[in-house]
C-alpha cells in the first residue's frame, strides 16, 4: 500500500478539524507518524509571508 515508502518523520497536518480528523485515523491505520497543526496555522503562514512582501 505505501509504494513511495514510509515518511522519514511524522507527517505535518493542518486544515479543519473533520479533514485532519480523517487524515489522522487513515494515518494511524497505516501506522504512520503525524503531528496536528492548529487550524489556522496555514493563514498565519501567508501572513508571514505578506509581511516580508514590498507591495507597491
Amino acid at each position: 500500500m505505501m509504494a513511495e515508502g514510509v515518511p522519514a518523520g511524522p507527517i505535518q497536518l493542518a486544515g479543519s478539524e473533520t479533514l485532519a480528523r480523517a487524515y489522522a485515523l487513515a494515518f494511524t491505520a497505516q501506522g504512520l507518524a503525524f503531528t496536528r497543526h492548529a487550524d489556522d496555522i496555514v493563514a498565519r503562514g501567508l501572513a508571514r509571508i505578506a509581511e516580508t512582501i514590498a507591495w507597491s
